[in-house]
């Protein structure tokens, strides 16, 4: 059985090229779901590239079916004008791939077009069904790879955490206090609302997308929480009584008030 996949442009104007990016299925916010909605899951070596003009032709050899029957060749069709990226995450391993359904190892155009990138000798695991999604191409040089792991331990109904408590604490490289200021327009630039670092060494501030919700009524402050050395930032609320409660849940991955005081000198 020869099995034929094509990630083919198609050209269509989109109404709402952002709506289509916001709430597109190309971006799994649930990642168990993923893996249990797949009708095929392997792990393969790319051994041959095709291009041409129109239309690149990769074709895998099958290590091994994690899901599904193994078919005899696998051949994947993607659009020569759509170039992606190979990133493997340090083997899965940061943070910000589990934080975000945004990041994975392909591209996503405005239009929700798919960019899977592959090179020849590399291995992946191909998460195969209807819905193309970020994640669903990713490289794995190694078998302790996060992400192998966890498609592992889903498929064989073990909801193991991705990461700890402690885990989620190990990854954080810093976290900045800043005072809350709503009028962004009227600021010179140049000025930093920096107050103080809580912890760790100090990251360049990024303004929160809501800072009207981060500093609501209450909050004098907020808290720039920097994981992986930029890799994935978050922003909370912080009043002269110091961190509000809050609770980070994103695809099984947890982070609430409780744990983060555990770093030594946050409770001021």
């Amino acid at each position: 059985m020869r099995l034929f996949i094509s990630i083919l442009m198609t050209i269509i104007i989109p109404v709402n090229a952002a709506a289509c990016v916001a709430n597109s299925s190309a971006y799994p916010k649930d990642l168990s779901k993923l893996v249990d909605s797949a009708e095929n899951i392997y792990m393969v070596e790319l051994k041959q590239a095709k291009s041409s003009t129109e239309v690149n032709s990769y074709t895998f050899q099958v290590l091994k079916s994690l899901k599904g029957s193994v078919p005899a060749e696998l051949i994947l069709d993607v659009d020569s004008s759509l170039k992606g990226y190979l990133n493997e995450y340090q083997s899965h391993n940061s943070i910000d791939f589990w934080v975000e359904s945004e990041r994975g190892s392909t591209k996503v155009d405005m239009d929700c077009d798919i960019r899977p990138n592959f090179k020849l000798g590399y291995h992946y695991l191909l998460i195969l069904k209807d819905d193309k999604t970020i994640k669903s191409y990713e490289p794995i040089t190694t078998e302790k790879d996060r992400w192998l792991a966890y498609v592992k331990n889903r498929l064989a109904l073990k909801d193991e955490p991705i990461y700890s408590d402690q885990d989620m604490l190990n990854n954080i490289t810093s976290v900045d206090k800043y005072s809350c200021h709503q009028e962004r327009e009227k600021l010179n630039r140049k000025k930093q609302l920096y107050v103080d670092t809580l912890w760790g060494d100090r990251t360049a501030e990024v303004w929160p997308s809501n800072l009207g919700k981060v500093c609501s009524s209450g909050s004098e402050y907020y808290v720039q929480v920097t994981f992986n050395a930029g890799q994935y930032i978050t922003h909370l609320p912080y009043s002269r009584v110091g961190l509000l409660d809050f609770k980070l849940i994103s695809n099984g991955l947890k982070l609430t008030k409780g744990n983060l005081l555990e770093l030594p000198h946050l409770t001021r």
